[in-house]
């Protein structure tokens, strides 16, 4: 193979994008290594290896193994003049082989492609095996990517973003493996097929945005270096499954979740397509090392928008600015999960010249904040405040106010109770410590700050008391974050009572643990049924996601605030460090359903105390009234003819209630005497 490619076949190359670029007859290859001083080239024929090119094939028999391993040809990259790092050269196609693969070399380390489209390896989550004698992945192009790969052909039809806003959204984290290997009725388990499978099930519950964890290409296997104490009980390797932190091909999505391995970038393609036909948006999780080059990082997030369609974005790295991501032009109107409240000048990156001409015409001298609509923020800060009240614990009122409300109509903010880096819903009450000993770390990982309950028995319990307690305080938790006024995040199975056993770190548990237990929907379709009428609620009335920061005040002059703040007593809250209640009126004055017709308004008795109270119910409006909606304890329900001003909250439970138009009493007409001649 060796002889196959003449010396005046190979050259320096004159193109300087990255990655793979096909000039004229010639292949030519680029890398950005800076502080490397050498870097060569492997090309590897995959068929003298035995392995197969074709679109459909997946695997090579044993007997296909070859006795003799062929080494790879090694190439010289060329260091370009004048810029340190760069390194490229070109190869005429008529000296390569048919099919063929490729990897770097440097300092005697061979590497993927950073820029890499398209891979061959890694077809079967877990299995980590070399491919006889070959790297257990490599980078493609040439006739091996044309055969195996017909995704640039791709037909997206009309394919368009839904265009949520982030007050409309109701966001739906889950892992595409996880999520359906254990579902009933669905063929394509653990696959990207099976997600569409499940398509009907995320449109009954009322989700309309999805947030997928890594499902790029990653190396699932733990090194002996990384495999900390020891691997899991009954488990040959330690299985990356959630994706983090692990050598990656951050621009192909992942072979092993596709039904069809060999088609995961067409399959993927119409996973997104047959989402946003039922107008879901689709949003990734993006975890870069803090090595990765930035503009590699932007290259890669603008692929996967132009290529794939995706809507947004959940990028976890230490090296790349939040403002890079806002002002990319490849990035515009792509939304973007940060890690924090951000405070952004809308006029970042316009020349200073056409800034003073806008500054001049525009009132208040500065110009309308379009971008800002894009970015929300992303945090622990709702979970552990709610967690923390809905457990009891004091000095918590205020925070959880602030919660609640907190959206300034400009910069989302994503709440969530539960994320996959801790307890499920349903282990948060039912465990007060975590229980990772399965994960072969002595319980050392994950966070010993969960902010959980066990209700009264550590893990599972046949008490009647305690379950109906664990259900109610679930549903306590699914009501706040249904009913704030920020994006609500649900992780996936957190609707039907998924539990991990304890385990808050399952980071490497490709098993029942990691997966969601799609039986528990059959034990508890209450709770489920409980959450799609919070969402479907949530979606009915804009007072619940106003999109714009609530000032507190009376500014239409209808005889209400937009919010006000109550206590047990009606327009007194209660922030002493010992009180566990509070009562919030959202007044739908100021949330239009129409243009021609206000919404209702929503009051909230909320009670994390351990014994029930009375709540005053405040006046609304002077033809609107207050009435019994739902409550978290099914045992609370009004009394038939009950004209009372108060309202019993029983202990650790929350009621709704929605405003309605008053009943007016008709006045008996007056006789009239008939003046009698």
């Amino acid at each position: 193979m060796e002889e196959t490619i003449q010396p005046a076949k190979i050259q320096n190359g004159t193109e300087l994008a990255l990655g793979v670029t096909q000039v004229g007859e010639c292949y030519q290859f680029c890398v950005f290594l800076p502080n490397i001083k050498e870097c060569e080239l492997h090309i590897y024929d995959l068929k003298e290896y035995g392995l197969p090119c074709g679109e459909n094939a997946r695997t090579v028999d044993e007997e296909s193994r070859m006795e003799v391993q062929k080494a790879a040809v090694t190439l010289p990259l060329s260091a370009v003049s004048g810029q340190p790092g760069l390194f490229r050269t070109s190869v005429s196609s008529d000296s390569l082989p048919a099919c063929w693969g490729y990897r770097y070399v440097a300092v005697g380390t061979e590497f993927m492609d950073p820029y890499v489209k398209h891979t061959y390896g890694r077809m079967h989550f877990g299995a980590g095996e070399e491919i006889f004698g070959c790297p257990c992945e490599l980078c493609l192009t040439g006739a091996a990517q044309k055969n195996r790969q017909k995704s640039r052909d791709f037909d997206w039809g009309t394919d368009v973003r839904p265009g949520l806003a982030f007050n409309d959204m109701i966001l739906y984290k889950l892992h595409v493996r996880g999520f359906t290997m254990t579902a009933p009725g669905v063929k394509h388990k653990g696959t990207y097929r099976g997600i569409l499978e499940k398509k009907q099930y995320l449109t009954e519950l009322g989700i309309n945005a999805v947030l997928l964890m890594p499902c790029f290409e990653f190396n699932e296997i733990f090194s002996m270096q990384e495999s900390k104490y020891q691997k899991p009980a009954g488990q040959e390797k330690k299985v990356n499954y959630w994706g983090f932190g692990q050598e990656r091909s951050a621009f192909v999505p992942k072979a092993s979740y596709a039904a069809e391995p060999g088609r995961a970038c067409t399959e993927f393609k119409k996973m997104v397509k047959g989402l946003h036909e039922s107008g879901i948006e689709v949003l990734l999780e993006m975890d870069f090392l803090p090595a990765d080059n930035p503009n590699m990082i932007l290259d890669c997030l603008c692929w996967w928008v132009k290529e794939y369609h995706v809507d947004g974005f959940r990028v976890i790295s230490g090296t790349l600015p939040e403002r890079m991501l806002r002002l990319h032009p490849g990035l515009a109107g792509v939304k973007f999960l940060t890690t924090g409240q951000q405070d952004i000048n809308p006029n970042d990156g316009m020349p200073v010249e056409l800034v003073r001409v806008m500054n001049t015409r525009l009132r208040g001298g500065v110009m309308p904040d379009r971008t800002n609509a894009f970015l929300a923020e992303y945090q622990d800060g709702f979970q552990n405040e709610m967690r923390r009240f809905l457990k009891g614990d004091e000095e918590m009122v205020g925070r959880v106010f602030e919660r609640l409300l907190r959206q300034n109509g400009s910069v989302g903010v994503i709440n969530h109770i539960a994320d996959n880096n801790g307890f499920t819903l349903r282990d948060l009450y039912s465990y007060d410590v975590k229980h990772n000993e399965a994960n072969g770390e002595e319980n050392r990982d994950g966070s010993d700050y969960n902010f959980g309950w066990n209700c009264g028995a550590e893990g599972e319990t046949k008490k009647k008391k305690i379950q109906k307690l664990r259900i109610q305080m679930q549903k306590n938790a699914l009501l706040l974050l249904m009913l704030s006024q920020g994006t609500p995040m649900l992780l996936a199975g957190d609707e039907f009572g998924n539990s991990q056993q304890g385990n808050n770190n399952a980071y490497c548990q490709d098993n029942e643990t990691g997966w969601l237990s799609w039986k528990e929907l059959r034990w508890h379709k209450d709770l489920f049924e409980f959450t799609k009428q919070l969402i479907a609620l949530r979606k009915a009335h804009p007072v619940l996601h106003n999109g714009i920061a609530l000032k507190g005040m009376d500014y239409i002059s209808c005889g209400c605030p937009d919010v006000s703040r109550h206590g047990t007593r009606a327009w007194y809250p209660d922030y002493s460090n010992y009180s566990r209640t509070l009562g919030l009126l959202l007044c739908g004055r100021y949330a239009r359903v129409d243009r021609k017709h206000a919404d209702c308004s929503m009051y909230l008795a909320v009670n994390m105390h351990w014994e029930p109270h009375e709540f005053d119910l405040p006046n609304v409006t002077e033809d609107e009234e207050l009435v019994f909606l739902c409550a978290t304890d099914e045992s609370c329900v009004p009394v038939p003819g009950d004209e009372r001003r108060t309202f019993e909250v029983p202990a650790r439970s929350i009621v709704v209630f929605i405003g309605r138009e008053k009943v007016k009493e008709v006045q008996p007409r007056a006789n009239k005497r008939r003046n009698v001649k």
